[in-house]
């Protein structure tokens, strides 16, 4: 998939993708989606 497929699919569905490189522990990659894009009851 990769990384330009997460951030498409993120957005598909109103989130976001944050990637942060913190040498020398390792890289964190966080990926927020809302619960509920509106519109539609839950």
């Amino acid at each position: 998939f990769g990384m330009i497929g997460m951030r498409e699919r993120a957005h598909l569905w109103g989130g976001t993708v944050h990637i942060r490189n913190a040498k020398p522990s390792g890289t964190t990659v966080r990926v927020l989606i809302p619960l509920d894009k509106g519109g539609r009851p839950t």
